[in-house]
This record gives structure tokens, sequence and C-alpha cells, in this order.
């Protein structure tokens, strides 16, 4: 193996656990907040996990403002309808709760109060040259990883392509995994988001950009998934599946913040972007086919997971095929 230089930027804090959610306290406390602003759709503020969030913010003494204009793909429009400068003005907190998009917006929106330029052309990151409002993430979906990484994925309404936003200034400070949050999650997205998580994972592990960090952080990752993502399909209420799985699709974004996503999400958003699925349905669809495609020249890694998710007692030639052919079974 060659010896190669690499980078990771991570969160400055995580909480992570069954009602971890009460450390909101905590974290407005620290940064004496007067002011948070949340980024999340108009069904999560309707939740009991909103209220819990506001009601800690208000014993803080801080208040608390929703934008919530957020549609299932954003875009760059979504952004400019999201930034209210009146309302993010002398905010000292922006959250993102949600899924990855709600997440994703608040990225960007946490940024543009101190880098007015970038507001006129967010596809342009050089022009981020000021840190941010601090930011905590809050995902209610264990699959994007958002809460990891740097990226911002939103479409592009010119080219109806999404693209990515990518600066280690939208690394978010803190970061709340509780499972509580996503219990409420229908199946079907349970099931669609965490084959994201998957993909991001085996995706990073086969890159060329793959690192021992990324990989330490990929394998586990693939592991959670493959041991939680059927039981918590079939047990909603399974708190402790619900959890592996937020730590799987964490650890999902951090092999993306330290390699790089391959085959399967490049196909992945023009699918969805030409017709109108949902990422993790795309993900979903295109996973299983193109590692059965490329599973030859990925051999020796196939094999090496195939042992690591205990589908094989050891490595062995055949177990490459043994993989691939569980993603079709999953």
């Amino acid at each position: 193996m060659k010896l190669k230089q690499f980078e990771i930027t991570l969160n400055r804090k995580i909480y992570a656990g069954n009602h971890s959610l009460s450390k909101i306290y905590d974290i407005v406390k620290e940064l004496d907040c007067k002011k948070v602003v949340v980024i999340t759709d108009k069904n999560l503020i309707k939740t009991k996990s909103y209220e819990i969030m506001r009601d800690l913010v208000n014993r803080c003494g801080a208040s608390i403002h929703a934008l919530c204009d957020i549609e299932a793909e954003p875009s760059e429009v979504t952004i400019s309808t999201l930034y209210q400068p009146d309302i993010l003005d002398s905010c000292d907190l922006i959250i993102g709760f949600g899924g990855g998009s709600c997440i994703d917006c608040a990225k960007i929106i946490s940024v543009l109060p101190n880098n007015p330029d970038f507001f006129e052309n967010i596809w342009d990151t050089s022009l981020i040259t000021k840190d941010g409002i601090p930011t905590l993430m809050i995902p209610t979906t264990a699959g994007t990883g958002a809460e990891a990484t740097p990226n911002s994925i939103l479409l592009n309404t010119k080219t109806n392509i999404k693209t990515g936003v990518i600066s280690t200034k939208f690394i978010a400070d803190y970061v709340i995994l509780d499972p509580q949050v996503t219990v409420s999650l229908p199946q079907n997205l349970t099931v669609s988001t965490g084959f994201d998580a998957l993909a991001h994972s085996i995706e990073c592990y086969i890159s060329k950009k793959a690192t021992p960090f990324s990989d330490l952080y990929a394998e586990k990752s693939i592991q959670l998934v493959f041991e939680n993502l059927e039981l918590v399909a079939k047990e909603p209420d399974n708190l402790i599946a619900r959890e592996n799985m937020l730590l799987a699709s964490y650890y999902g974004g951090v092999s993306i913040a330290a390699s790089s996503t391959t085959a399967v999400h490049a196909m992945a958003y023009p699918l969805s972007s030409m017709f109108h699925m949902s990422h993790g349905l795309s993900i979903a669809v295109l996973l299983p086919y193109v590692m059965e495609y490329i599973h030859e020249g990925c051999s020796p890694l196939f094999e090496q997971l195939s042992y690591r998710t205990k589908l094989v007692d050891d490595n062995n030639n055949t177990s490459s095929q043994v993989f691939v052919n569980s993603l079709f079974e999953l």
C-alpha cells in the first residue's frame, strides 16, 4: 500500500445516545446564545422533538426562530428563499434539524451573513473567506451523514443537475445523534436512507481517494448497516437499532470527509434529478448493480468486506461475489 498524505476536518463536539437531544441546553448555555435559528421543514416543527428543542432553548433565556421553506430536493432558489437577514441578524447558533436537505441548507445559510459575496454566487466557495455562525446538526434520518461532511448538495436549476458545494467552513461545530428523533420515520424512508449510508461507506472504501482513516470508519459503518437495517425496518421502535443506524450514517459521513463517493452517487444525482426520485431510493436501486459491474476490479476489497460483515468465516477468492449477492438480498 502506498503511503499518502491526507487531511480531514471533524466536528468540534458530538453527543450521541438516547435522549441526547437534551444536550441542546448545554450547547446554548456554552455559547451564551440569545438567539437561535432552526433550519427545518414544515412537518418537523410539528413534532415532539421540535417542542423539546424549543423548550430547552427558551429555558436558557434565548429566542428561537424557524426557517422551514425547504423542498425535498433543495436548489439555489431554496437558499434565496430561506436567507432572511432580518431573522439571521444577531443569531448566535444555527440548528439544522431534519434530513440531509435541511442540514445541507443550514450549512450554507450559516456562512451567508459573514460572506455576502457568496450569496451572489453560491457555487463559488472561494468567496467564503470568514467563518460562519456556529452550527448544531441534528439528523432525523439515518442515511446522509451530512452532519459530518463539508458538502452541501443542491439542485442547479439552470442545468437541472445536483451539484456539490464543498467547504470546510460547512463542518458543523456540534452534532447530536439521538435515536428518539428518528423513530417516527416511515419504513420506506428508514430503508432508503439506510442504503444511502451503506453506499457512502462502500464507495469511500473502494475509492482511489480512500485513506486508512476513511477505511476505519467505512468498515464499521458497513458492519452496522448489515446488522441493523433489516432489524430497524421490522422493529421501528427498536432504539438500539436506531442508534446503530445513526452511528453508521455518521461514520459514512466521516468517510466522505476523508475519501469520496464514486460511481453510485455519480449516477444517482442525474437519476433523481431527471425522474424526481428521492436520493435514497435512487441509491438503493443502483447500488447492487453498480457493485456487481465493478466487483472483479474491487475483488480484494469486497473479500475483506465479506469477512468484516461476517458473511464468510475467512477471506477467500469467492467471497467477493458473496458480498455483491448480499447487496441484492438486502
